[in-house]
């Protein structure tokens, strides 16, 4: 429950800053520096590191790393995305990237989702294409809305296979994260990508504003990311990994949404309404 607020909250933040006059690949720096400082202040135990090396995993590192690469691609896309479109039908697309993990659970580790579960997925593929579904003459979107609406697909591809990934560690029956590193590579991971990016713009100086927005930023993404890791490897005692991710982000969309429409004033009609009930829905079923 937790980690579904607070990845609403993440939301919330990303959508105002994505539509600020600020060099936004200097914010997703700030926020991932500051993410990798406290990751590996606070969650890292070095001490955990010798002995029998369970807190050593190299093909947990690489995992995480690809995955933080994905998840970069696909959040940095979003901002673009939010910039022209209806940003809570794209934080819901993006949300619903979680049907892949569910996919790669049971498909690659035996989970056993029963029919509401399937049901659920029904509803979220639905809702998705619902969005896609051109209106009629007399409610003709702009030219900009085919494209920003495209960008949320592309967001919902990345982001699910970044999130697939992440999933990985979990299922291995050798693997054990003692010295907590999963969090502290991906956030290191998605530093390093931002900052080539920032050096390759040219970019020398980081206002005050920047650092500020970055530092709010990453405070609630960190510990989204910290309640996440703790839900994940809670769940998997029980087999259930798959459904941790539809229980927060079920709470996480449902949370937008309401803000979206209430604060952001985001227009919600027609196949859009549809289609956002349907993932949300979904989500929710997927959590039985």
């Amino acid at each position: 429950m937790a980690t579904g607020f607070l990845w609403a909250l993440v939301g919330a933040v990303f959508s105002h800053v994505a539509r600020q006059n600020v060099n936004f690949v200097a914010f997703l720096f700030v926020s991932s520096l500051f993410n990798a400082i406290g990751a590996w202040l606070f969650l890292f135990k070095p001490n955990l590191l010798s002995g029998d090396g369970r807190g050593v995993c190299l093909n947990m590192v690489a995992v995480m790393a690809t995955a933080s690469l994905f998840g970069c691609l696909g959040f940095q896309l979003m901002g673009k995305a939010m910039q022209k479109g209806n940003r809570g039908v794209i934080w819901a697309m993006s949300q619903s990237a979680m049907i892949l993990p569910f996919f790669t659970a049971v498909l690659f580790f035996n989970e056993k989702p029963g029919g509401l579960n399937w049901l659920g997925i029904v509803l979220i593929l639905a809702g998705l294409a619902l969005f896609g579904i051109k209106k009629g003459a007399a409610d003709k979107p702009d030219m900009s809305a085919a494209g920003w609406l495209w960008m949320a697909y592309t967001v919902f591809l990345l982001v699910g296979i970044s999130l697939s990934l992440t999933i990985l560690p979990s299922h291995w029956k050798s693997f054990h994260d003692d010295a907590g590193l999963r969090v502290p590579v991906y956030f290191t991971a998605s530093m390093l990508y931002f900052l080539a990016q920032y050096i390759a713009m040219g970019k020398k100086r980081l206002t005050r504003r920047i650092v500020a927005l970055g530092l709010i930023y990453s405070t609630v993404v960190f510990l989204g990311q910290f309640f996440l890791y703790r839900s994940l490897d809670s769940f998997a005692t029980s087999g259930k990994i798959g459904m941790v991710y539809p229980v927060a982000i079920g709470i996480c969309v449902v949370l937008f949404f309401i803000y979206s429409v209430l604060f952001l004033k985001d227009e919600i009609k027609g196949g859009m309404l549809v289609g956002m009930l349907g993932i949300i829905g979904g989500v929710l079923l997927l959590a039985l």
